[in-house]
């Protein structure tokens, strides 16, 4: 029995030398060794992450039982390394209610972070809190309500030099509480008046003419419709574009970089198709959609734009990540994703002129997180694997620093959720 014992030993040691061994191999499309970035005693949820320089900021909802319901605090860890290695987490924001829909942005120094409150003695949200750091995450301001009079609803932040925008939709409206010196202050208001502003679903990105907004109406006889314009930065006036789609669409993403901009969908028909529709102009105008292949039911389409391609990934029908590289006045260009299990919400960034694409695949204990990186001249790329199975790996996310790319993700570790996060060489 000891022999045996002995040889298992060493079987798995090696096994585990191996494993280590693939995944530090350094090459492109390869991922560092994990690191857990929270480590708490309860449940770390819902992590984001934003890139700036050197630094990589992560936050994340932790989650915290109480005699009389549950309470969520912010918590923060950030590395000055690129991603090599990370500062203790600690709590930025104790509340007294619950939180959800946490988002960051970026803008040099500045750190932006919004979320839900919503109060566990009633369970209806509450408030659109925002906090910010303006000195690289090494100090926060106490966290504000920015949605004064208006509805609350879960926040999209979106930041531009020094104009912020937090946007949601409550009551069918699309609200937005803007600030111009760089979330000090903010003005809130329901922007749009006509019916097709009203909104079930909206999604926002900062370009530099303003708020790239796209919508889904609410639900008509023929379905939803899509709706797309853009909030200018001054004003607060909603400045709405020609549809893009004449079909009723299931689901929406948008991303801008700079005067680049993108709107991805998927219409709502028997046949789902995933499109996208390109602007050079910040919004203003748009170019022909293009068709960029089948879709399933729950594509997750998510949108990622650089200064010279913009990218799409979503799920075709048969549960395979697909991405679409996007080129002004050029055909789209199908990049194969070879993995063998069923992938569900993908998550993209843009890096130079190529991208990285996370995903969950799997479900229950036994999901995993998956990683691909895309150059710019790919036409087939592989899917690699990052959270180990059994682990309830989900919620990964993605960004770009120091030419390499972060994903982060929440898994299982000791009986509590952690948020890990992981750097791919690209």
């Amino acid at each position: 029995m000891m022999v045996r014992a002995v040889v298992a030993a060493v079987v798995v040691a090696i096994a585990l030398s191996l494993h280590a061994s693939a995944i530090e191999r350094g090459g492109r499309g390869s991922v560092d060794v994990p690191v857990n970035v929270s480590e708490t005693a309860t449940d770390s949820l819902s992590p984001v992450i934003a890139a700036a320089d050197d630094t990589v900021h992560v936050a994340w909802i932790e989650s915290e039982p109480t005699t009389d319901g549950l309470r969520a605090t912010i918590w923060y860890a950030r590395s000055v390394d690129s991603g090599a290695t990370f500062e203790p987490g600690r709590p930025i924001a104790p509340l007294t209610g619950y939180a959800s829909g946490l988002q960051c942005a970026t803008e040099g120094s500045r750190l932006h972070l919004a979320w839900l409150a919503t109060s566990y003695t009633t369970g209806s949200p509450a408030a659109v809190d925002y906090q910010r750091s303006s000195d690289g995450g090494e100090t926060f301001e106490p966290f504000v309500a920015v949605n004064g009079s208006e509805p609350p609803g879960a926040p999209i932040i979106v930041a531009s030099g020094a104009n912020v925008g937090v946007v949601w939709h409550a009551e069918d409206r699309i609200r937005i509480a803007r600030s111009a010196d760089g979330g000090s202050t903010f003005d809130a208001a329901a922007i749009g008046e006509t019916d097709s502003s009203r909104a079930r679903t909206v999604r926002a990105a900062a370009s530099t003419r303003g708020v790239l907004l796209a919508w889904l109406t609410p639900p008509r006889a023929t379905g939803a419709a899509l709706g797309v314009g853009r909030v200018d930065w001054s004003s607060g006036d909603l400045l709405e574009s020609p549809s893009l789609e004449s079909e009723a669409i299931s689901e929406v993403s948008t991303a801008a970089n700079g005067e680049m901009a993108v709107v991805a969908w998927v219409t709502a028909g028997a046949d789902r198709a995933a499109k996208a529709s390109l602007s050079t102009d910040g919004g203003v105008s748009f170019a022909a959609s293009l068709d960029l292949g089948s879709a399933a039911g729950i594509a997750a389409p998510r949108a990622a734009a650089g200064d010279r391609y913009s990218y799409v990934a979503w799920v075709d029908p048969r549960g395979r990540v697909r991405v679409s590289r996007l080129e002004i006045e050029a055909s789209p260009v199908d990049i194969r994703v070879r993995s063998n299990k069923r992938a569900v919400f993908p998550e993209i960034a843009v890096e130079g002129d190529g991208a990285v694409v996370a995903w969950r695949s799997g479900s229950g204990q036994s999901s995993r997180v998956r990683v691909c990186v895309i150059g710019p001249g790919d036409s087939a790329t592989v899917g690699t694997t990052i959270a180990r199975p059994g682990r309830s790996a989900a919620a990964a996310r993605v960004a770009t620093v120091d030419s390499r790319s972060m994903v982060v993700w929440q898994e299982l570790s000791g009986g509590a959720a952690e948020v890990f996060a992981a750097r791919i060489p690209n």
